[in-house]
């Protein structure tokens, strides 16, 4: 059982309590709302004789055969024994010794019947002499010359405006307003004064009724050095926290855990939060607070769905919350132990998370995401029901799946918390979707029947599990289309029923090839005279865009006259399609996946494909009208002919965003005499879905990013249709033709 003490009890058990040098300004004084509250509570429960408890005081303790005392004028005779180091309590134990030194000249000056004698005065004296600063030698001397002035010439002015008095006196030294423990310590004596009126009538002794701290020496606790270091090397901002901590004790007061969370937010939970402290701090308040954060708008989405958010004093009236947040916080160490590495696409850096990563995102900046919230949501919840980390990657691997392919937003984790609640109570997680009937509430179903056939996969064939993970890791878990690709299926169904038609050796070539591709760097080119823009970097995925325009990962706007790249063309049928065969040619000529290879693979399918044109016009290649058949006649004249890169194609920027997009116009009257900006197609366009042709031919197209160029520009025209571009006059006059004869 922890003791109790007042100020006076420790100062008896110790012949000094020393404040380090190590140790931080007084600066509870400076802070007019802390010390406004911090006094009002002091007040209160003395003149309502409530007694209060100022949570824990921690302490060093060494021997000393040099005792002295503080009271610089009247030294007390050297002494041995035990000195006190309080290493946290500092603020809380200096604001006491300054409202006993207060209330011992108020009782002189209101003359109160209970009021001391003069013998004990001089002894009450001689306890409060033992606390020492050695923060600074001004700090140290102030405080002599205040017990001097409490004990020998107290009067009115002294406890009606403290620091008028002290600083007239003849040993105040100027220099001291610029220590900022005495000019706390100032503010403190007059805060405390303002309550003149409520404390005149009170006597001394009730101090020690109604004020009270638990006192540990760590020694006793085997703490080590460290977490000396950490509480003597507190910043200033630590005041705040503090007074935050007596807040929300009282708030939670009534819960049977309240002793045990005071413990634990010394020790316990300091120890885990500590590697996620700021940086050249010593305190754990930023995380603990970022925790705290976090579990109060879990707390407000559950069960204070119409509420005020994060409203503190509301939540955690509500034994339960006070509970979860316990829970939550007692959880942190064993959620360092959940090893997952590639476990989210970061939507700001582009990079993957690993779960390690999105813990202490929470526990530092705060999670940006929803879906990111709900990964870690799935931990704890996770680890409260079953008290072991052991096999919960599965059920994080699921859960980002669904999340990441849920178009969701925040309001929708009133939905997706209790689904959670529901799925960390299933044994297998596979299992379970595989036997499953029904949807989950608050995913997508289309992304959940995806995870149905995924388990049957898995429970029919193990073999694909380690492959499967690494997949879906990578696409963040929407592998639909490649896995029809891969059995040559056109429904989920059909290879559900028939696991077998996945081939496992080509789900991994054709995988590997697309991992290629995304990480291959084409490398800059160097910036040409007549070419304004240099080309960035830019994965091998702008090298094939080219040839899928014929495709559906383009669609087409008829009413803006638009053929844009669609959002999520990295995984749609026709990019696996594409890189499936590509990883074929690769294993069949024995050639490894490198950008030479994928550009003789591009040219051998841009042959065929021109070829089949050729065959499809009779020889008429100008009569093409669709515009992926034209964008793409354009691309292989642009890439093979004039031998220009895939950059001058397709509109200049970050190539990772969405600059695969075009539209057209019709060529003005005034220009079509110019030969320049002639199409090379003379039936205009039509489209494949609503059919219909363009009433006219010479269709000038238009690459662009967000937002089309103003008119015909010099570089935002496909070219050969532009003579700007280099390389254009070593075509004949007749571009058609020279690119039938090099398909031969």
């Amino acid at each position: 059982m922890n003791q109790t003490y007042t100020l006076l009890s420790l100062c008896e058990a110790y012949p000094k309590i020393e404040i380090p040098i190590i140790q931080r300004n007084y600066v509870q004084g400076n802070d007019e709302t802390i010390r406004c509250h911090f006094v009002n509570d002091l007040v209160k429960a003395l003149t309502q004789q409530s007694p209060v408890e100022l949570d824990f005081v921690y302490g060093a303790e060494r021997q000393d055969t040099r005792l002295t005392d503080n009271c610089a004028p009247n030294n007390c005779a050297p002494q041995v024994g035990k000195v006190l180091i309080p290493l946290d309590g500092q603020q809380r134990l200096t604001t006491l010794w300054l409202l006993h030194g207060y209330l011992l000249a108020l009782e002189q000056v209101n003359n109160n019947p209970e009021q001391l004698s003069p013998e004990e005065r001089e002894a009450q004296c001689q306890l409060l002499a033992r606390f020492v600063y050695e923060t600074r030698q001004s700090a140290k001397d102030f405080c002599g010359y205040w017990l001097q002035e409490v004990t020998q010439r107290a009067c009115g002015e002294l406890v009606d405006k403290p620091s008028k008095y002290l600083r007239n006196c003849a040993w105040f030294d100027p220099e001291w307003e610029k220590e900022g423990t005495v000019t706390a310590m100032l503010g403190m004596l007059d805060e405390v004064a303002s309550k003149r009126k409520e404390l005149q009538a009170m006597p001394y002794g009730r101090l020690s009724e109604c004020i009270r701290f638990y006192y540990l020496p760590i020694e006793k606790f085997g703490l080590s050095n460290e977490l000396y270091i950490r509480m003597n090397a507190r910043g200033e901002q630590l005041t705040s926290f503090e007074y935050f901590k007596s807040s929300f004790y009282k708030v939670i007061q009534q819960h049977k855990s309240l002793p045990e969370i005071k413990r634990k937010m010394e020790y316990d939970w300091v120890d885990a939060l500590w590697q996620y402290r700021p940086k050249d701090t010593h305190v754990t308040d930023h995380p603990f607070m970022k925790c705290l954060s976090f579990v109060t708008e879990v707390l407000h989405i559950k069960d204070y769905p119409k509420g005020t958010k994060d409203n503190i004093p509301i939540v955690y009236q509500d034994p339960d919350a006070v509970t979860y947040l316990k829970q939550t916080l007692d959880c942190v160490e064993q959620l360092k132990g959940i090893q997952y590495d590639n476990l989210l696409k970061d939507s700001d850096t582009k990079k993957t998370l690993s779960f390690q990563e999105i813990l202490a995102r929470m526990l530092t900046d705060g999670l940006r995401t929803v879906t990111q919230r709900i990964l870690l949501y799935t931990a704890i919840a996770n680890l409260q029901h079953h008290n072991t980390v052991d096999g919960i990657v599965p059920l994080l691997r699921v859960v980002r799946n669904l999340s990441t392919n849920t178009v969701k937003q925040k309001i929708d984790l009133t939905k997706i918390y209790p689904s959670l609640d529901a799925l960390v109570q299933v044994p297998n997680i596979y299992e379970y979707l595989a036997h499953l009937q029904g949807g989950i509430s608050g995913f997508s179903d289309t992304q959940l029947e995806e995870e149905k056939a995924k388990a049957q996969l898995r429970l029919a064939r193990p073999e694909v599990n380690t492959l499967l993970d690494e997949i879906e890791d990578f696409f963040s878990g929407k592998i639909f289309n490649l896995l029809c690709e891969v059995a040559e299926t056109a429904t989920l169904n059909e290879w559900v029923e028939q696991p077998q038609r996945i081939d496992l050796d080509t789900l991994q070539r054709t995988f590997k090839a697309y991992q290629c591709l995304s990480e291959m760097q084409i490398g800059v080119s160097p910036q040409k005279k007549d070419y304004p823009f240099q080309e960035p970097k830019h994965s091998g995925f702008r090298e094939v865009l080219g040839d899928l325009l014929m495709t559906d990962i383009y669609k087409e706007d008829t009413v803006r006259n638009r053929y844009q790249l669609r959002p999520d063309w990295r995984t749609a049928r026709p990019m696996f399609h594409f890189i499936k065969g590509f990883a074929n040619f690769c294993q069949e000529q024995r050639v490894s996946l490198a950008l030479e290879t994928l550009t003789a693979y591009c040219e051998k399918m841009e042959r065929e494909k021109i070829q089949t044109f050729i065959a499809q016009t009779q020889g008429d290649l100008s009569s093409l009208t669709h515009p992926g058949e034209q964008l793409f006649v354009y691309y292989v004249i642009t890439r093979r002919l004039m031998h220009l890169s895939a950059h001058y194609f397709f509109a200049q920027g970050n190539p990772c965003k969405r600059l695969n997009n075009f539209a057209w116009l019709p060529l003005p009257p005034a220009q079509q005499a110019d030969v320049t900006y002639r199409s090379l197609f003379t039936r205009g366009i039509s489209f494949s879905k609503t059919g219909g042709e363009t009433a006219a031919t010479q269709m000038i197209y238009q690459k662009y990013k967000e937002k089309l160029a103003s008119g015909l520009g010099k570089w935002n025209t496909i070219p050969p249709e532009c003579s700007h571009y280099p390389n254009y006059d070593q075509l004949t006059s007749d571009p058609l033709s020279t690119l039938k004869e090099w398909t031969k």
